[in-house]
């Protein structure tokens, strides 16, 4: 009886039947980094080409992947994958981890036998991907550092500066208008603080939860669009991904109506998501690309259109595509490498209107003061 225990121990041990929760779900915080989905497609694609099957590879990144909820997913979907469904079926009951662009790839490359390839050809579109918003983030974190310092210089003003000199200013005489409706609303800041905390709480959730909403989005989108300087970084952002994800579905073997709506799809911006869903549907009914969006003229520049009527007639159009987004995610690069020198001006006229301001509210009882004494 011992040596068939053994046997069954040893098929168990191959088998690894770890938990793998075939209906498992992200939960509404849960989130896998981009750079992790690409490493990971990455090290599928090298397993599969050394000749590993595909059930054992995703077996594989079920137990070695390095992001945890990564994990537990490609134990899922080895599930049922073991099952028979496919590769891109069992990814797309995670839409949140892996989008549209990611399940179309991967569909087709298992339709048409080159998984591997196209494995490789897709983490290498979602490393630059991920690069391309990194230095994005990057260029608006000196902005919103300035902002933060400014607002806590503001507010120790408010909060241990004022209090001491208010009681000096109050014994002043004639202290001019503005230093007392300064001193009524700092004081009224300091005493009811946490009221005004707790409603712009409120107030940012509210916001929150309203530009989650079909309607938010587009206003958000509007704003986003409209707001100086920033509006330049999303719209060249939204026109290298736009020519980068038609270019690579199409040259992946997907139809150009096809890869117009999963373009759409992974557009954030709901603006470009409802005119790229309106350029799918007339280039559904026999209108031409260009035609199209030539429709569209605010949010498509004349040589983004241009070269792609110019790729339509000569049949060069994914090549075209691949031309836009290295000409546009140079711009965008040049754009974010100089958005400190571009938001400078305007951070320095706000940091010198505050510093003016506070000079006026102290300096000016002092003055007066001074001025009475003589």
């Amino acid at each position: 009886m011992a040596a068939p225990k053994k046997k069954i121990a040893k098929v168990v041990h191959e088998e690894n039947p770890i938990s793998r929760p075939e209906d498992f779900k992200l939960g509404l915080f849960d989130r896998v980094p981009e750079l992790n989905i690409a490493m990971a497609i990455r090290h599928m694609s090298v397993m599969l080409r050394s000749g590993i099957s595909l059930a054992n590879t995703v077996n594989i990144m079920s137990e070695q992947s390095e992001n945890a909820l990564l994990r537990k997913i490609f134990a899922s979907i080895y599930k049922t994958i073991q099952k028979g469904v496919s590769l891109a079926e069992s990814m797309k009951r995670y839409p949140k981890v892996f989008s549209s662009i990611i399940v179309s790839i991967i569909e087709v490359g298992e339709q048409g036998g080159g998984l591997d390839q196209n494995l490789l050809f897709l983490s290498d579109y979602l490393k630059k991907k991920h690069d391309l918003q990194k230095k994005i983030n990057g260029a608006l974190l000196y902005p919103m550092i300035v902002l933060f310092l400014t607002a806590v210089e503001m507010s120790g003003v408010i909060f241990f500066v004022l209090p001491k000199l208010e009681t000096l200013f109050l014994t002043f005489k004639n202290i001019p208008k503005y230093t007392v409706v300064i001193m009524q609303a700092t004081r009224f800041i300091r005493l009811n603080w946490y009221y005004l905390l707790a409603g712009g709480l409120v107030i940012a959730l509210l916001l929150y939860f309203y530009f989650k909403t079909p309607k938010g989005k587009v206003t958000l989108s509007k704003i986003s669009l409209s707001f100086p300087i920033l509006n330049q970084v999303v719209k060249l952002q939204i026109l290298t991904s736009v020519a980068r994800t038609i270019g690579v579905l199409m040259s992946n073997g997907i139809p150009l109506v096809r890869a117009i709506r999963i373009t759409a799809e992974t557009t954030s911006n709901s603006v470009y998501n409802n005119i790229l869903s309106q350029v799918a549907t007339q280039v559904e009914n026999g209108v031409s690309l260009a035609a199209a969006l030539a429709l569209h003229k605010k949010y498509f520049p004349e040589t983004f259109i241009k070269l792609i009527e110019l790729g339509e007639s000569s049949g060069t159009l994914e090549e075209n595509l691949r031309y836009l987004y290295g000409f546009y995610s140079e711009d965008l690069q040049e754009l974010t490498n100089n958005m400190a020198s571009l938001i400078e001006p305007l951070l320095l006229i706000l940091i010198g209107a505050m510093i003016g301001m506070l000079a006026i509210i102290i300096v000016g009882p002092i003055y007066s003061l001074t001025s009475a004494i003589n």
